[in-house]
C-alpha cells in the first residue's frame, strides 16, 4: 500500500488522539538525522520502541510483572538487572504473541505501516522477524563484526558503532537480537558478552541443540523465535556457571521380564546399582548415590530414564540405545518441552516426579530435628523420629496429589531405608 501524506498538525492515524508531529511523525523524521547507517537505524529503532511503549503502556503496566517472571523462568537469577531491561522489552514487543495471534510490533505494523517511511517500515519489519540469538565472534573488518550462530552455524555480519580490534586471541560469545535490514544487519538494544573460560561455548551449543532436538519436526528458526526466554536462560546459566535442570524423562519398551531388563542394565557395568523398589518399579541410580538426580527405572514393560542435567541425559540415551538398539527411545517430558505427557503415560510421569520430590525432601534440613531425613536415620532412635516426621507430613497434606505424594514417600522410605518392623 502506498504511503499516505499526512500533515504535521493532522491527527495521528494510529488513533492516539495526538497530532502527527507529537506522535508517529518523529519515527519518520529520525531517518534524516544522519547518513551514518548505524546512527540512523539505531535512532529509528529507538523511536519505534518508544512508540510501542506509548501505544501499549496500559497492558504493559498491567502484565509486566507476570511477563517478566515468564521471561526469567529458565534463568539462574530471578530478578532482571535494570541494565538488561532492553532485552526483556524487545522480547515483550516482538516475541510475545497476544490473543489475536500477533505481537505488539506486528500489530503496530498492520495498523500504521502505510504511514511509515520506507526506512522505518523496513526497520520494524526486521525487528518483528528478529530473534534472540547466541553467537561466537569469529572476526572483524572495519565497522563490521563477523559472527557464527551457535544454533544454526550460519555466519552473519553485523554493523558496529565504531571499529573493533578483534585478534582471535580468545573466544568471545555474544547474546543479542540481530535485525537483518536491506542495507545491513544491526543489533537491537543491549548485547551481552561472555568470554570462554571453562567450556561456556560447549554448554551454550549443546543446550541449544538439545532444545532443537525436542522440536525436531518444526522449523528451527521458528523454534528459536518462539523460545527467546530459553535462549536468555541458557546464556544466564553460562554466565553464572550453574547447571540448567532439564527434568528430562524418556522411555522405551524392553519386551522382556522386569528382572531381566534390570539385570541387563546392571551387567552392562554402567555405574548404576539398585536403590529401592517402589510402586512395583526397580529404581537404579549411580553407585554411591552422588551427583545430580539421574535414574534408570525398570517396570514390567518400560525402562524409564530420568535426568536433571544434559550430560546425564545424553549418557542415558546412549546406554539405553546400546542395550535396546531396536527399541525407540521416546520423550516423555522436559522442562524445555511445552507439551504435557500423553494421558496413558501420566501415572508414570507423576511417579517419577514423586520420587524426585522424595529425594529433595530427604536432603532438606528440618528445623525441629536439626537434621535432614537422610541424616536422621543414622542417629540413635532415628527410625522412630523419621517415622514421626513423615506422619506429621502426611497429616498436613490436603490435596489429592499431596496425599499421593505422602503415601509414595512412606512406601519409598520403607523400601529404601528399611522403616518397616
Amino acid at each position: 500500500m502506498a504511503r499516505q501524506k499526512i500533515g504535521r498538525n493532522d491527527p495521528c492515524p494510529c488513533g492516539s488522539g495526538k497530532k502527527y508531529k507529537h506522535c508517529c511523525g518523529p519515527v519518520a523524521e529520525v531517518t534524516d538525522i544522519s547518513v551514518d547507517p548505524f546512527i540512523r537505524y539505531s535512532g529509528i529503532m529507538t523511536a519505534l520502541k518508544l512508540k510501542l511503549e506509548q501505544a501499549n503502556h496500559k497492558d504493559i503496566r498491567k502484565h509486566r510483572r507476570s511477563l517478566q517472571s515468564r521471561f526469567l523462568r529458565f534463568a539462574a537469577e530471578k530478578l532482571l538487572p535494570r541494565e538488561h531491561d532492553t532485552i526483556f522489552s524487545d522480547w515483550l514487543w516482538f516475541d510475545v504473541i497476544g490473543d489475536n495471534g500477533h505481537s505488539m510490533g506486528e500489530d503496530y505494523l498492520l495498523e500504521n505501516g502505510p504511514y511509515l517511511d520506507p526506512a522505518s517500515r523496513n526497520c520494524l519489519e526486521a525487528l518483528n522477524r528478529s530473534r534472540l540469538g547466541l553467537y561466537e565472534a569469529i572476526g572483524s573488518s572495519g565497522m563490521h563484526l563477523y559472527l557464527k550462530d551457535l544454533a544454526t552455524s550460519a555466519q552473519k555480519r553485523v554493523l558496529l558503532k565504531e571499529p573493533l580490534e578483534f585478534d582471535n586471541s580468545g573466544i568471545i560469545l555474544l547474546m543479542g537480537r540481530l535485525a537483518e535490514l536491506p542495507e545491513d544487519n544491526i543489533f537491537s538494544g543491549m548485547v551481552l558478552m561472555l568470554q570462554e573460560q571453562s567450556l561456556e561455548r560447549a554448554f551454550l551449543t549443546e543446550h541449544i541443540q538439545y532444545l532443537l532436538s525436542l522440536l525436531a519436526d518444526e522449523d528451527a528458526e521458528e523454534v528459536l523465535k518462539q523460545n527467546s526466554e530459553i535462549i536468555f536462560g541458557i546464556f544466564n546459566h553460562a554466565q553464572h556457571k550453574t547447571l540448567l535442570k532439564l527434568n528430562d524423562m524418556r522411555f522405551l519398551y524392553h519386551h522382556s521380564t522386569q528382572s531381566e531388563a534390570a539385570q541387563r542394565i546392571i551387567d552392562a557395568n554402567l555405574g548404576y546399582e539398585p536403590l529401592h523398589q517402589t510402586k512395583g518399579w526397580i529404581w537404579l541410580g549411580r553407585e554411591g548415590g552422588s551427583g545430580p538426580y539421574a535414574r534408570l527405572v525398570v517396570g514390567p514393560e518400560l525402562v524409564l530414564s530420568c535426568s536433571d542435567i544434559l550430560d546425564d541425559v545424553n549418557n542415558q540415551i546412549k546406554h539405553l540405545t546400546a542395550l535396546w538398539p531396536h527399541q525407540p527411545l521416546q520423550l516423555l517430558s522436559s522442562v524445555l518441552y511445552p507439551v504435557p505427557p500423553a494421558a496413558e503415560m501420566g501415572p508414570v510421569w507423576f511417579m517419577a516426579v514423586m520420587d524426585k520430590e522424595t529425594e529433595r525432601w530427604l536432603d532438606t534440613p528440618h528445623p525441629e530435628e536439626g537434621y535432614t531425613p537422610r541424616q536422621m536415620i543414622k542417629q540413635e532412635g532415628g527410625k522412630q523420629a523419621l517415622d514421626a516426621l513423615l506422619s506429621r507430613f502426611e497429616a498436613s497434606r490436603e490435596s489429592k496429589e499431596e496425599q499421593e505424594l505422602a503415601a509414595y514417600m512412606r512406601e519409598r522410605l520403607q523400601s529404601g531405608l528399611n522403616l518397616q518392623g
